[in-house]
C-alpha cells in the first residue's frame, strides 16, 4: 500500500488492484464485436428465404385468382396457398433442434438448400394445384428450419454484451425477403420473381459456407482444439479464448447434469419455471395471432378490396420499406430500451392501427361515410398499416424469438422452444387460412378487430406478467419469476 496526498491535505491510502494474467489479458483483449457481425449478419441471409416464401403470395392473390398460373384458383384455394406455409414450417420445427444437434448449426443450413431448390421449382413450374400446395409446404418447411437456426447460431456465437442486436438480425433479413419479393413480383412475371426467390438460398450458402461453426456445438462434440480455432475467427486473433472455454465447458457439464426427463419433470414443479414456459408460449402465439402473416402473405389483395387511391402493389412496397427500416432499428435499440418495453408498447401500437383499418373498412361497407367524402379516408388503411409493421418490427415480431432463449430453463430449452415455434406456426397456419374466410363471411372490418382484440391482451399480458431480460443472467431472469 502506499500513501498519497489528498487535495484537502489529508493522507489517502491507495490500494493495488490484483488481477490473474487471465483477466488482465482479457481486459486488455475483450474480443473484436465485426467478426461476430458479419457471421451472424450472413446466417441471417438464411432469414431472407423465409420472407421471400412468406411474401409469395403476396402481390400475386389477384394473378392466382385469374388462373394465371395456368389452372384456375379459388379463393379457398388461394387460401390454402397462403396458409401450407405456416404448416410446413410448423411441422419441420418440431424436429429441427435434433437436426442441428446431429449436424450442427452450419451443416444443418448448408443441407436445408437442397430441398429449398425442390420446393422452389415446384412454384417455377407448377401444373396443377397439387404441385402449388407441396412447393408451399416444402418452402414453408425450410424456411422455417431457416429462421430458428440462424437464431441458434447467432445466439451461439455472439458474446453476451451484442447477443440482441444479431437475433435483431432475424427479423431484420425477414422483413427484407419480403420487401425483395414484393418488389420482384411487381415488376417480374410470376416465373421470373419466382426464380429470383429461387436463388436466395444458393446466395446465402455460397457465402455462408465460409463461416465457422458454432463454438457451442463443437465443444458439444468434444472438438476442443476446433472451437478454439472458431472463437480466435469470432474474437479476434489476440482474444484469450481459455477462460470462454472453459464457461462453456462448465455451461454443457451443467446442462448434462440437468438433462434427462426426470430432471425436466422435477424442473417443471418449480413455479419460475411454470411462468416461463406460460411466457414463452404465449409471446409466440401473440407474435403469430396478430394478423402480420396474413396482412403479409395477402397484402395486395387487402388493398385492392380497400379500394385506396393508390395502386394495391406500389402500396405493399411502400409498407415493406418501412417494415425493413423499423427491423433496422429495432436492432439498434433493443440492447438499450429493453424487452419488455419494446413489447407492450409493440402491441400497443398495432392494436390502434387495427382498430383504424377496422374503423376505415367499416364506415365503407356500411355506406356510414357517403362516396365523395371517401377520398379523406382512403389513405388511412395504409398509414395504418405501415405504423401497424414498424411497431411488429419493433417488438411484437423479433423479441418473442429471443427471449425464448433467455426465459426458458437449459434443462428443457431446446424442448420448450421446439414446442413454442411449433405452436406458433400452428398459429400463424390458423390466421392465414380463416383470414379470408372470415372476411369473404363476415367482413374485413371484423377481421381486423379479432386481431385488435388479441394484441389488447398483449398488452395486458405483458405488462402483467413479462419480466425484463436485458442485460439478465438466466439466474437473475429466473428470480424475477418467482
Amino acid at each position: 500500500m502506499s500513501k498519497e496526498q489528498s487535495e484537502n491535505g489529508f493522507e489517502t491510502i491507495s490500494v493495488p488492484i490484483h488481477y490473474s494474467t487471465s483477466e488482465l489479458i482479457k481486459k486488455e483483449n475483450p474480443g473484436k464485436k465485426a467478426p461476430q457481425y458479419i457471421a451472424g449478419l450472413t446466417a441471417s441471409l438464411a432469414a431472407l428465404s423465409m420472407g421471400n416464401t412468406l411474401a409469395w403470395t403476396s402481390q400475386i392473390s389477384e394473378e392466382l385468382l385469374e388462373g394465371q398460373l395456368g389452372f384456375p384458383v379459388t379463393v379457398d384455394e388461394l387460401g390454402w396457398v397462403g396458409s401450407f406455409m405456416p404448416l410446413g414450417a410448423a411441422t419441420l420445427s418440431l424436429f429441427i433442434g435434433p437436426l442441428a444437434d446431429l449436424f450442427g448449426r452450419k451443416l444443418s443450413m448448408l443441407l436445408l438448400i437442397i430441398p429449398a431448390t425442390l420446393g422452389w421449382c415446384l412454384l417455377i413450374w407448377p401444373q396443377n394445384l397439387a404441385m402449388l400446395y407441396s412447393g408451399r409446404f416444402i418452402t414453408g418447411m425450410v424456411a422455417g428450419a431457416f429462421c430458428v437456426l440462424s437464431l441458434i447460431y447467432s445466439s451461439e456465437i455472439a458474446q453476451k454484451e451484442i447477443r440482441g442486436a444479431l437475433g435483431s438480425y432475424t427479423q431484420m433479413m425477414i422483413s427484407s425477403g419480403i420487401l425483395f419479393a414484393n418488389v420482384m413480383a411487381k415488376f417480374l412475371s410470376i416465373k421470373g420473381f419466382t426464380i429470383a426467390c429461387a436463388g436466395i438460398p444458393i446466395v446465402f450458402g455460397a457465402i455462408f459456407i465460409f463461416m465457422p461453426e458454432s463454438p457451442i456445438f463443437l465443444m458439444k462434440k468434444d472438438k476442443v482444439q476446433q472451437a478454439r480455432t472458431a472463437l480466435l475467427r469470432l474474437r479476434g486473433e489476440d482474444y484469450y479464448v481459455e477462460e470462454e472455454i472453459k464457461e462453456i465447458e462448465t455451461s454443457l457439464k451443467e446442462y448434462q447434469m440437468h438433462s434427462g426427463m426426470a430432471i425436466v419433470k422435477e424442473s417443471l414443479k418449480k413455479s419460475s419455471s411454470q411462468k416461463a414456459c406460460i411466457i414463452g408460449l404465449a409471446l409466440m402465439i401473440f407474435k403469430s395471432a396478430n394478423g402480420m402473416d396474413a396482412i403479409t402473405a395477402y397484402t395486395s389483395y387487402i388493398f385492392e378490396n380497400v379500394k385506396m387511391g393508390l395502386d394495391a402493389k406500389y402500396g405493399t412496397i411502400i409498407l415493406n420499406v418501412f417494415q425493413v427500416g423499423s427491423a433496422v432499428v429495432q436492432s439498434l435499440v433493443v440492447d438499450k430500451l429493453g424487452r419488455r418495453l419494446l413489447l407492450w408498447l409493440s402491441a400497443a401500437i398495432m392494436t390502434v392501427c387495427l382498430i383504424l383499418v377496422g374503423l376505415t373498412l367499416t364506415l365503407k361497407e356500411e355506406n356510414i361515410v357517403a362516396e365523395e367524402y371517401h377520398i379523406y379516408i382512403d389513405y388511412i388503411p395504409l398509414i395504418a398499416l405501415v405504423v401497424f409493421t414498424i411497431a411488429f418490427s419493433l417488438g411484437l415480431g423479433p423479441i418473442p424469438w429471443l427471449m425464448m432463449g433467455e426465459i426458458f430453463p437449459p434443462e428443457f430449452k431446446s424442448l420448450a422452444a421446439s414446442v413454442a415455434t411449433f405452436v406458433s406456426w400452428i398459429a400463424a397456419f390458423a390466421v392465414t387460412k380463416m383470414f379470408l374466410v372470415v372476411e369473404d363471411n363476415l367482413g374485413g372490418d371484423i377481421v381486423f378487430y379479432i386481431f385488435a382484440v388479441i394484441t389488447t391482451i398483449a398488452v395486458v399480458f405483458t405488462l402483467a406478467l413479462v419480466p425484463e431480460t436485458k442485460n439478465k443472467t438466466f439466474n437473475e431472469i429466473q428470480q424475477s419469476l418467482n
